[in-house]
Order: structure tokens, then C-alpha cells, then sequence
């Protein structure tokens, strides 16, 4: 099997959420993985809670994703803040809300 094979594979079996990505020529439908992990970070006696937001889909999803696109989730919309490509055909997309 070849990497573009089993990536199509674990994209059919895992990303399972409904996206909806906004680029300046239009909106491409998309099936993603999507996750918000709780952060925590002290500094000295203060402390900030926060969320780490991210996405994965097979990288040729998402060929041209730049900063500054939106994700649309479940009626919320996220911006892309980065897409970084494994080098395995992989993307795995930071967002953070709009």
C-alpha cells in the first residue's frame, strides 16, 4: 500500500467532523479530525488557562491553506493560524477562534 493509499485509508476512518474551509476563491467541504485540548500556564504567582485548538486531514485536502483562512466546525468559526505538513501526507491545521 502507498502512503497516498493509507492516508485516503485513515482519512475515511478517522476524520469523521464536517468542516467547511473559507478561502478567498470560495468554500471547500472537508471531513477532519478535530480536538481542544484545556492548557494551563503559571507564571510566577499568575496563572492562565487557555485551549489548544487543532484539525488533521490528508495534506492534499488542504493543498493552499494559508493563515488567515477560517475553518467553519459546528457553526463556530476557527482562523488557521498555521498547517504543517508531516511529510507524510498528513496536515495537521492550529486554529484558534474567530
Amino acid at each position: 500500500m502507498n502512503i497516498d493509499a493509507l492516508n485516503l485509508s485513515i482519512a475515511t476512518t478517522f476524520c469523521t467532523t464536517a468542516a467547511s474551509w473559507v478561502k478567498p476563491d470560495g468554500v471547500v467541504a472537508l471531513n477532519i479530525t478535530f480536538d481542544i485540548t484545556p492548557t494551563f500556564e503559571q507564571e510566577g504567582a499568575y496563572a492562565m488557562a487557555g485551549e489548544e485548538i487543532t484539525a488533521g486531514c490528508a495534506v492534499t485536502s488542504v493543498a493552499g491553506m494559508q493563515r488567515g483562512h477560517q475553518l467553519i466546525i459546528d457553526s463556530k468559526s476557527y482562523e488557521v493560524l498555521a498547517m504543517h505538513d508531516d511529510g507524510n501526507g498528513w496536515a495537521t491545521i492550529t486554529l484558534e477562534k474567530a
